[in-house]
């Protein structure tokens, strides 16, 4: 269930949902709670990320023995 919460918390923020707003819409009473579950990369950034990881590595020749 953690993870369908942090779903809807970050697309909500991507959405530019006010924090009031969303704080409400999850039920949470204190600032500091919601504070956690925003306190996370956008999951585009960290695609993005690891893809040029992965690009890297794919693109690296083996080095001469």
């Amino acid at each position: 269930m953690a993870s369908a919460r942090y779903t809807f918390i970050n697309l909500a923020k991507l959405q530019e949902v006010p924090f009031l707003y969303l704080q409400e819409l999850i039920g949470h009473k204190n600032n500091t709670t919601t504070d956690i579950y925003l306190d996370v990369f956008p999951q585009h950034k960290i695609d993005e990320y690891h893809r040029k990881v992965i690009d890297a590595v794919l693109n690296t020749k083996k080095p001469l023995e």
